[in-house]
């Protein structure tokens, strides 16, 4: 059995956390799982998810509630909160749902979701509130390909790359 860890601490007002990321392989299935370590009481290990049935990628926290992407009942992708303190999978709450057009890549950059799609050959750019309510779409400088969204969530820009038969 193969397992790395990806060690994040999260710091929220009063909350502490850290979350633990192991990708595990046993046998022919792969996959990651997911644990919360609160830093009171006692450093209590809090399992989030422990499946290889889904996609899962981590986002970002508020306090105790974790973002994700994922392709649970979405093959296309959609945004979930899990708030550790009830993380089981039936109290998940859907934050952005699937859309007609795959989530590629999705970034919280401040204080909001950016969400990057491919529709029509062409990359579109649309940021989300934490709360899945849509701001805006971002206007690209023509057809063709954007990419590199990053940044810190107290952040006030970001910065990407665009591609086009243009430029």
């Amino acid at each position: 059995d193969n397992l790395q860890n990806d060690r994040r601490a999260f710091r929220h007002e009063d909350f502490i956390a850290e979350l633990f990321r192991a990708d595990f392989v046993v046998g022919n299935r792969t996959g990651p799982a997911f644990f919360a370590v609160e830093s009171e009481p006692l450093g209590t290990v809090i399992p989030l998810i422990e499946n290889f049935d889904h996609e899962y990628a981590f986002l970002g926290n508020d306090g105790p509630v974790f973002y994700f992407r994922t392709s649970l009942n979405a093959p296309k992708k959609r945004i979930i909160a899990i708030d550790i303190r009830n993380p089981k999978p039936e109290a998940y709450r859907e934050v952005l749902a699937q859309q007609n057009e795959v989530m590629d890549n999705i970034s919280v950059i401040g204080n909001q979701f950016v969400v990057e799609t491919l529709k029509d050959a062409k990359t579109e750019v649309n940021l989300y509130a934490l709360d899945g309510r849509h701001i805006r779409r971002l206007a690209l400088p023509g057809i063709g390909t954007a990419s590199g969204f990053s940044g810190k969530r107290s952040d006030t820009e970001t910065f990407y790359a665009f591609s086009s038969f243009n430029t």
